[in-house]
């Protein structure tokens, strides 16, 4: 590439005879960790209830017209919790602490220290503590490339309560209902009805139709 130099995609998933341990690791370099995407997880499957954990590294790059370019390092760990009340009902949890390092490439770091300090640019670190419970039926039929019949919905509720002063503390419920009427042999039609609302000090944004 042109502009990250060499590039290299990764995914190895390790698992046991029985399936009842799974370990998963990603990686997406992009010449260097600090502008590279990596992700550890692990799951147990052995009883009903499924639980896992990993940490993750993500690097993303946006152009801003004020700012330049600016680059956001997503990084933390997790923890994931799933039970199945039968075949096709489930409820989903999770708790993630996520941090997010800003670095501002075109302008001098005087600079934004006095833009940051005059609210004119966002802080440089970020810290989330993120709660997530979700329930989710699914009685889909799925083909090759994806689900041909049946229905999937679930909703779900994040929270995150501030954590000192550049902490972010907000609440968002989601909605969503899938239904999917196979024509033929061949040809899958699909309905997607889709909503949320986000509540508190820093409400979540919501974008339609790519990207903003």
């Amino acid at each position: 590439d042109q502009f990250f130099g060499t590039q290299g995609y990764t995914n190895i998933m390790l698992s046991d005879v029985l399936g009842d341990h799974r370990l998963n690791l990603a990686l997406n370099l992009y010449g260097d960790f600090k502008n590279a995407d990596y992700a550890l997880t692990y799951y147990y499957l052995k009883n009903r209830l499924d639980i896992g954990g990993g940490v993750y590294h993500n690097a993303y790059f946006f152009y801003s017209r004020s700012a330049g370019w600016v680059r956001d390092r997503n990084y933390g760990l997790s923890l994931l919790a799933s039970n199945p009340f039968n075949r096709y009902r489930r409820v989903s949890a999770g708790l993630s602490l996520m941090g997010i390092n800003r670095t501002y490439m075109d302008l001098p770091d005087d600079y934004v220290d006095w833009l940051i300090e005059s609210n004119f640019l966002s802080p440089r670190d970020r810290f989330f503590l993120l709660g997530n419970l979700s329930y989710t039926k699914d009685t889909t039929v799925w083909g090759y490339t994806g689900p041909a019949n049946g229905t999937r919905w679930g909703i779900g509720l994040t929270s995150s309560p501030q954590i000192g002063d550049y902490g972010i503390e907000f609440t968002t419920l989601r909605g969503d209902w899938r239904r999917y009427l196979r024509i033929g042999k061949d040809y899958t039609f699909g309905v997607r009805f889709s909503g949320g609302a986000s509540f508190g000090k820093h409400p979540q944004k919501f974008f339609l139709g790519g990207t903003p």
